[in-house]
Protein backbone atom coordinates (compact mmCIF):
# COMPACT_ATOMS: atom_id res chain seq x y z
CA UNK A 1 0.00 0.00 0.00
CA UNK A 2 3.02 2.56 1.01
CA UNK A 3 4.44 1.54 -2.55
CA UNK A 4 1.61 2.39 -4.17
CA UNK A 5 0.77 5.54 -2.40
CA UNK A 6 4.88 6.33 -2.86
CA UNK A 7 4.33 6.18 -6.83
CA UNK A 8 1.01 7.63 -7.05
CA UNK A 9 2.35 10.63 -5.60
CA UNK A 10 5.31 10.46 -7.95
CA UNK A 11 3.21 10.19 -10.80
CA UNK A 12 1.12 13.46 -9.92
CA UNK A 13 4.35 15.67 -9.89
CA UNK A 14 5.31 13.98 -13.19
CA UNK A 15 5.68 16.75 -15.96
CA UNK A 16 6.25 19.42 -13.18
CA UNK A 17 8.83 22.05 -14.89
CA UNK A 18 11.00 22.73 -11.89
CA UNK A 19 11.82 26.77 -12.36
CA UNK A 20 15.77 27.40 -13.42
CA UNK A 21 17.91 28.35 -11.04
CA UNK A 22 18.91 32.24 -11.01
CA UNK A 23 21.87 33.72 -10.84
CA UNK A 24 20.29 36.20 -8.51
CA UNK A 25 19.62 39.96 -8.88
CA UNK A 26 22.25 43.36 -8.76
CA UNK A 27 21.33 46.34 -7.08
CA UNK A 28 22.59 48.87 -9.57
CA UNK A 29 24.77 51.17 -7.15
CA UNK A 30 26.73 53.47 -9.33
CA UNK A 31 24.88 56.64 -10.79
CA UNK A 32 25.13 57.32 -14.81
CA UNK A 33 25.54 53.05 -14.49
CA UNK A 34 25.42 51.90 -18.11
CA UNK A 35 23.57 49.51 -19.54
CA UNK A 36 25.94 47.85 -22.62
CA UNK A 37 24.77 45.95 -25.68
CA UNK A 38 27.88 44.41 -26.01
CA UNK A 39 30.65 43.16 -23.59
CA UNK A 40 33.25 45.70 -24.48
CA UNK A 41 34.78 48.25 -22.22
CA UNK A 42 33.34 50.97 -25.09
CA UNK A 43 31.65 53.93 -24.58
CA UNK A 44 31.03 54.59 -27.86
CA UNK A 45 27.30 55.70 -28.76
CA UNK A 46 26.61 52.59 -30.99
CA UNK A 47 27.27 50.04 -27.56
CA UNK A 48 25.10 51.80 -25.27
CA UNK A 49 20.84 51.11 -24.28
CA UNK A 50 20.73 53.84 -21.67
CA UNK A 51 21.97 54.33 -17.77
CA UNK A 52 20.46 52.14 -15.42
CA UNK A 53 18.77 53.75 -12.53
CA UNK A 54 20.52 53.68 -9.04
CA UNK A 55 18.77 51.63 -6.60
CA UNK A 56 17.21 49.65 -8.74
CA UNK A 57 17.87 46.02 -10.44
CA UNK A 58 19.10 44.00 -12.74
CA UNK A 59 18.98 40.17 -13.28
CA UNK A 60 22.01 38.37 -13.31
CA UNK A 61 21.82 35.70 -16.48
CA UNK A 62 25.76 35.07 -16.48
CA UNK A 63 29.16 36.17 -15.97
CA UNK A 64 31.27 36.76 -19.34
CA UNK A 65 34.81 37.26 -18.11
CA UNK A 66 36.40 39.56 -15.24
CA UNK A 67 34.67 42.63 -16.03
CA UNK A 68 30.69 41.90 -17.08
CA UNK A 69 27.93 40.40 -16.68
CA UNK A 70 25.30 39.46 -18.85
CA UNK A 71 22.02 40.99 -17.04
CA UNK A 72 18.39 41.42 -17.67
CA UNK A 73 16.68 44.90 -17.23
CA UNK A 74 12.70 44.35 -17.56
CA UNK A 75 13.00 43.08 -21.42
CA UNK A 76 16.13 44.14 -22.39
CA UNK A 77 19.21 42.32 -22.11
CA UNK A 78 22.72 43.76 -21.85
CA UNK A 79 25.93 43.80 -19.73
CA UNK A 80 27.31 46.13 -16.86
CA UNK A 81 30.24 45.52 -15.30
CA UNK A 82 30.87 44.33 -12.10
CA UNK A 83 31.52 47.91 -10.31
CA UNK A 84 28.34 49.30 -11.54
CA UNK A 85 26.30 46.37 -9.08
CA UNK A 86 25.74 44.55 -5.66
CA UNK A 87 24.64 41.10 -6.27
CA UNK A 88 22.11 40.35 -3.41
CA UNK A 89 20.82 37.00 -2.40
CA UNK A 90 17.08 37.91 -2.66
CA UNK A 91 14.50 38.59 -5.23
CA UNK A 92 13.88 42.26 -4.55
CA UNK A 93 10.14 43.74 -4.15
CA UNK A 94 10.93 46.48 -6.87
CA UNK A 95 13.60 45.14 -9.61
CA UNK A 96 12.60 48.09 -12.25
CA UNK A 97 10.44 51.14 -12.58
CA UNK A 98 6.78 50.97 -13.78
CA UNK A 99 4.17 52.80 -15.84
CA UNK A 100 6.95 54.81 -17.42
CA UNK A 101 5.32 56.75 -19.85
CA UNK A 102 6.25 60.40 -22.02
CA UNK A 103 4.47 62.07 -24.66
CA UNK A 104 5.21 63.82 -27.47
CA UNK A 105 4.95 68.22 -26.78
CA UNK A 106 4.43 70.85 -28.87
CA UNK A 107 2.94 71.12 -32.38
CA UNK A 108 5.86 68.92 -34.11
CA UNK A 109 6.21 65.54 -35.28
CA UNK A 110 9.18 63.75 -33.16
CA UNK A 111 11.64 61.32 -35.05
CA UNK A 112 12.50 58.38 -33.18
CA UNK A 113 15.99 57.18 -33.62
CA UNK A 114 18.34 54.16 -33.82
CA UNK A 115 20.94 55.84 -32.00
CA UNK A 116 20.81 59.00 -30.13
CA UNK A 117 21.88 61.18 -33.00
CA UNK A 118 19.58 63.04 -35.23
CA UNK A 119 21.69 61.47 -38.55
CA UNK A 120 21.14 57.86 -37.01
CA UNK A 121 17.98 55.75 -38.67
CA UNK A 122 14.48 56.50 -38.08
CA UNK A 123 12.79 54.43 -36.43
CA UNK A 124 9.37 56.12 -36.80
CA UNK A 125 7.65 59.10 -36.64
CA UNK A 126 5.43 60.19 -33.60
CA UNK A 127 3.22 63.24 -33.92
CA UNK A 128 2.42 65.35 -31.01
CA UNK A 129 0.38 64.20 -28.16
CA UNK A 130 1.53 60.15 -29.07
CA UNK A 131 2.70 58.64 -25.87
CA UNK A 132 4.94 56.26 -25.26
CA UNK A 133 6.95 53.97 -22.66
CA UNK A 134 10.69 54.61 -21.95
CA UNK A 135 13.53 53.17 -19.76
CA UNK A 136 16.20 55.99 -19.13
CA UNK A 137 17.76 58.72 -20.91
CA UNK A 138 21.28 58.88 -22.46
CA UNK A 139 23.42 61.30 -23.62
CA UNK A 140 23.78 61.95 -27.37
CA UNK A 141 24.22 64.24 -29.97
CA UNK A 142 22.96 67.96 -28.53
CA UNK A 143 20.65 69.24 -31.07
CA UNK A 144 19.62 73.22 -31.26
CA UNK A 145 18.36 73.65 -27.73
CA UNK A 146 21.53 72.44 -26.18
CA UNK A 147 20.47 69.63 -24.20
CA UNK A 148 22.09 66.73 -24.79
CA UNK A 149 20.14 63.57 -23.69
CA UNK A 150 17.63 61.68 -25.52
CA UNK A 151 15.64 59.02 -24.07
CA UNK A 152 15.06 55.14 -25.32
CA UNK A 153 11.53 54.18 -25.67
CA UNK A 154 9.69 51.43 -26.59
CA UNK A 155 6.75 51.40 -29.88
CA UNK A 156 4.62 48.76 -30.09
CA UNK A 157 3.06 48.71 -33.58
CA UNK A 158 0.50 46.09 -34.07
CA UNK A 159 2.53 42.84 -33.34
CA UNK A 160 5.86 44.51 -33.72
CA UNK A 161 8.09 45.95 -31.04
CA UNK A 162 10.33 48.71 -31.68
CA UNK A 163 12.92 49.97 -29.80
CA UNK A 164 14.81 53.93 -30.47
CA UNK A 165 15.65 56.99 -28.99
CA UNK A 166 13.75 60.31 -28.74
CA UNK A 167 15.10 63.81 -28.23
CA UNK A 168 14.59 64.97 -24.57
CA UNK A 169 13.02 68.27 -25.36
CA UNK A 170 10.61 67.42 -27.83
CA UNK A 171 8.71 65.41 -25.06
CA UNK A 172 7.09 65.71 -21.77
CA UNK A 173 7.96 62.94 -19.11
CA UNK A 174 4.89 62.11 -17.27
CA UNK A 175 5.90 59.54 -15.06
CA UNK A 176 9.42 60.31 -13.52
CA UNK A 177 11.57 57.06 -11.98
CA UNK A 178 11.20 57.47 -8.46
CA UNK A 179 14.24 57.30 -6.49
CA UNK A 180 15.78 55.63 -4.12
CA UNK A 181 13.52 52.05 -4.92
CA UNK A 182 12.23 49.85 -2.37
CA UNK A 183 15.19 47.22 -2.33
CA UNK A 184 13.79 45.07 0.56
CA UNK A 185 13.12 41.41 -0.56
CA UNK A 186 9.99 40.48 -1.73
CA UNK A 187 7.82 38.83 0.68
CA UNK A 188 8.42 34.62 0.84
CA UNK A 189 4.95 33.07 0.32
CA UNK A 190 3.94 30.58 3.19
CA UNK A 191 5.31 27.08 2.71
CA UNK A 192 2.37 25.03 2.12
CA UNK A 193 2.25 20.81 3.11
CA UNK A 194 2.12 18.89 0.65
CA UNK A 195 -1.02 17.29 1.82
CA UNK A 196 -2.69 20.10 2.15
CA UNK A 197 -1.49 21.04 -1.46
CA UNK A 198 -2.64 17.71 -2.49
CA UNK A 199 -6.76 18.60 -1.01
CA UNK A 200 -6.67 21.77 -2.29
CA UNK A 201 -5.94 20.73 -6.22
CA UNK A 202 -8.13 17.83 -5.48
CA UNK A 203 -11.70 18.28 -4.45
CA UNK A 204 -13.88 15.00 -2.03
CA UNK A 205 -14.86 13.18 -4.90
CA UNK A 206 -11.95 13.33 -6.96
CA UNK A 207 -10.17 11.90 -3.87
CA UNK A 208 -12.49 9.37 -3.22
CA UNK A 209 -12.37 8.09 -7.06
CA UNK A 210 -8.29 7.86 -6.56
CA UNK A 211 -8.50 5.86 -3.54
CA UNK A 212 -10.69 3.38 -4.93
CA UNK A 213 -9.06 2.82 -8.39
CA UNK A 214 -6.00 2.38 -6.17
CA UNK A 215 -7.89 0.36 -3.25
CA UNK A 216 -9.80 -2.26 -4.68
CA UNK A 217 -6.86 -3.74 -6.83
CA UNK A 218 -4.74 -3.73 -3.65
CA UNK A 219 -7.37 -5.70 -2.01
CA UNK A 220 -8.01 -8.17 -4.45
CA UNK A 221 -4.29 -8.85 -4.81
CA UNK A 222 -4.38 -9.63 -1.38
CA UNK A 223 -7.13 -11.87 -2.12
CA UNK A 224 -5.28 -13.69 -4.26
CA UNK A 225 -2.47 -14.26 -2.42
CA UNK A 226 -4.28 -14.96 1.06
CA UNK A 227 -7.11 -17.54 -0.57
CA UNK A 228 -7.26 -20.76 0.30
CA UNK A 229 -6.28 -23.24 -1.80
CA UNK A 230 -7.78 -26.69 -1.97
CA UNK A 231 -5.56 -29.50 -0.66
Amino acid sequence: MIVLILIFSSVMSFGQVKASDSLGYGLIVESNSILYRNPTDSDAMDNIYFYLPETYFVEILEKIDQVFYKVKYDDIIGYVKFSAINIKNYEPASKYPTNLFLTVSGDITANVRALPDKSAEKVASLPSGTSVQYYNKIQGQELTTGSPYWYYVKLQNGAQTQYGYIYSDYVTVQNEILFPNDISPKPVAPVVDPDEKLNQTYNFWTQLLIAIAICVPVVFFIYLIFKPRKN
